[in-house]
Formats: C-alpha cells, sequence, structure tokens
C-alpha cells in the first residue's frame, strides 16, 4: 500500500517541534495580545445564537464579504474569504500549477510555498535573493524563462524586507500569473491592490494572522473576479469556513482602532528591539517591515543559541538549515516584558558560551 503513496508526498517534512517549558514564544510571528474582552464577549454572544448543526450559508458569506470589503475598502467581486493566507497560496497553487507547470520563487522565503507547489505536483524553479535579500536585478525575461507562474511575499519573511517596486511591476506586466503575498500588509501599508484593475493574472493574498487572529485562521485574496470565482469553487465555498470565522467578520468593525494601536506599538517596540540587538556583540540584526527581526550571530553556531535560549525558556526560530540562511535566527516582537526577557537570555547564552570552541 505504502508504494501507491506520491513520491512527493513521501518527501515532505513535518518541520514542527513541540517545545516543553517555553515560557516566552516568540517563534510565529504572532501578535503578543489576545483580543479585548468586550469584543470577545460580543463575539461570544452572537456565536451562542448561531445554530452549530447547521452549516454557513451562501447569504453568510456573501454578506460577511461585504462586510470585509466595506471594512478593507476593495470591491466585493474582487474578494475571496479563505481560511487562512495559506489556503490562497495553495488555491492559487492548483488553478495555475499542477503537473507540467513550473512556479518561480524567491529563496529564502515563507517554506509553505515549496510545500504547496509539492503538494500540487508543481515544479519548482528557484532564485536566489541577492546579498541584501532583494530579488536580483538581472534581466526579467532571465527570471521568468520557463514558468509558468510567480509566488512573491512583500515583505518577504523571514528576512522582513520589501522588494522593490518597479521589479514587481515588471514581473507583474508579463501577464504570468503571479501570487503576491502581502501577509504583512499591516504593518507597511504597502499594496498592490491597485493593479488588480489593470493585471488579471494578479491575486493578492492576506491575513489576519499576523495582527490578531492567528488561532482562528481567516484570510482573504483580492483579485479579478473570474480569479475569485475560481478559488470559490475550487474550495466550496461557504463550507471551507465555520460560524467563528463569520461571526468575527459580522463584527470587523468593532477591530479598527485596535488594530491600529497593537500594530503602532508593535512597530515601536520593534524599533526599540532592532536597537538593542545591534549593541549585542556578535549579533547583526536586518531592518524589518514586519512584526519580526531577523539577525545574524557570529562566533556561534544559529541551532546553539536556539537549543539553549529553549532550555532558558525562550522560543524563537531556527533559520540554520535554510538556504541563504546558514547562521540566522528570527524573533517576533513580544510585550516589552516579552522582548526584555529575550534580550537577556541571549545574553546570557553568549556569556555563557563564551570560552566554548566553535
Amino acid at each position: 500500500m505504502l508504494n501507491s503513496i506520491r513520491k512527493e508526498i513521501l518527501n515532505l517534512k513535518a518541520n514542527f517541534r513541540i517545545k516543553e517549558g517555553v515560557s516566552v514564544k516568540l517563534d510565529q510571528n504572532e501578535t503578543p495580545w489576545d483580543i479585548p474582552e468586550r469584543i470577545k464577549e460580543k463575539i461570544l454572544e452572537d456565536l451562542r445564537l448561531t445554530p452549530f448543526n447547521r452549516y454557513p450559508t451562501l447569504t453568510e458569506y456573501h454578506s460577511i464579504r461585504k462586510k470585509l470589503a466595506e471594512y478593507i475598502n476593495i470591491d466585493e467581486d474582487k474578494l475571496f474569504i479563505s481560511h487562512g493566507c495559506d489556503q490562497i497560496i495553495f488555491s492559487f497553487l492548483l488553478t495555475f500549477g499542477g503537473k507540467g507547470k513550473k512556479v518561480l520563487i524567491f529563496e529564502p522565503t515563507y517554506p509553505l510555498y515549496r510545500h504547496f507547489a509539492l503538494l500540487s505536483g508543481t515544479e519548482i524553479k528557484e532564485v536566489l535573493l541577492d546579498e541584501f535579500y532583494s530579488i536580483p536585478r538581472e534581466e526579467a525575461d532571465k527570471l521568468v524563462k520557463d514558468v509558468d507562474l510567480i509566488i512573491i511575499a512583500n515583505p518577504n519573511n523571514p528576512t522582513g524586507n520589501l522588494q522593490n517596486k518597479e521589479i514587481i511591476i515588471k514581473l507583474m506586466d508579463y501577464q504570468i500569473p503571479i501570487l503576491l503575498d502581502e501577509a504583512y500588509f499591516n504593518y507597511t501599508g504597502v499594496t498592490f491592490a491597485e493593479y488588480v484593475e489593470s493585471h488579471e493574472n494578479l491575486v493578492i493574498g492576506r491575513s489576519f494572522s499576523k495582527v490578531f487572529l492567528a488561532g482562528i485562521r481567516l484570510g482573504y485574496s483580492i483579485s479579478s473576479p473570474r480569479i475569485r470565482e475560481i478559488f470559490e469553487t475550487i474550495n466550496f465555498t461557504p463550507f471551507h469556513l465555520n460560524h467563528l470565522n463569520t461571526v468575527i467578520l459580522k463584527n470587523i468593525d468593532l477591530f479598527g482602532e485596535w488594530i491600529e494601536k497593537k500594530v503602532q506599538c508593535i512597530s515601536s517596540r520593534r524599533e526599540e528591539l532592532f536597537k538593542n540587538l545591534e549593541e549585542i556583540e556578535g549579533v547583526l540584526p536586518y531592518t524589518s517591515f514586519t512584526n519580526f527581526i531577523l539577525f545574524r550571530v557570529e562566533n556561534f553556531s544559529a541551532n546553539y543559541v536556539y537549543e539553549k535560549l529553549i532550555e532558558k525558556g525562550v522560543s524563537i526560530r531556527d533559520l540554520s538549515g535554510v538556504r541563504g540562511l546558514s547562521n540566522h535566527l528570527r524573533v517576533t516582537v513580544g510585550t516589552e516584558e516579552e522582548n526584555k526577557i529575550f534580550l537577556e537570555k541571549l545574553q546570557e547564552v553568549f556569556y555563557e558560551g563564551s570560552e566554548r570552541d566553535f
């Protein structure tokens, strides 16, 4: 029976680890605060009135799609509501990829692009970002040669930088299906959504996970109405959502001011955390436009620093196995107290390991 499993599936590896005893969790780019109690109570009250024995209806879906469209100021017919941004990525690859198709991915980047490409049977063309983690400034026709679709994260994860606008537009102009992952849009305000009207090949993917709803899994895409229809069809809309998703979107207006304040707070603390990392000898942080910071360590291996931080109750992301990031780590911006503990424990690791031979 195992001989019948697709080779692509057998080659996949789980990248999850249960971390025991961790009290400071800064490894998944979540926001450090839960939603306000008053908003949670309103959502729970609406949820209590919702029949759990019934599926969400198409009428409900159209209602929350209209509500979300008004909230983000996008035409409703361009909007598809998803179960997280990952569903947008997979839907894009199912729609435009598959056997005999090749996707262009710029590494290092979000690992699920590769994961979903393999699941969909799409061949991968991998191009390394330059030393500044930007799309290389070579002739665009060399980049798109023999590719059928393109995925770009902007800003990029795990490096945190924005890509050059002119290069992205040039790639869009080839009319090859292109997905721009704007999961961290709330932190940048930078978007290419205005180009959807003139570029039917463009799909924008966004997520609410990075600002307040990582545990709920909600996202959306902005695209031509035809692509939106296709995404809704392949995901059996509205059955891909649940009642908690729909109730939250019915109340999306309640979150606006709170999200804005928290994004400003995280951005401010990110700058403070960056400066503190710069002051630690042997640490090189990179400028970020997200809610995390990538940094390189010297004199120690990234994996050693990661494991020692785990022992001290702090979890960040070890990127030493990622191509182009051989001695790098990534830390999510946390609360003021979490950031303080992380910095203290990081310096402890360096001090305690200063006499070791690496």
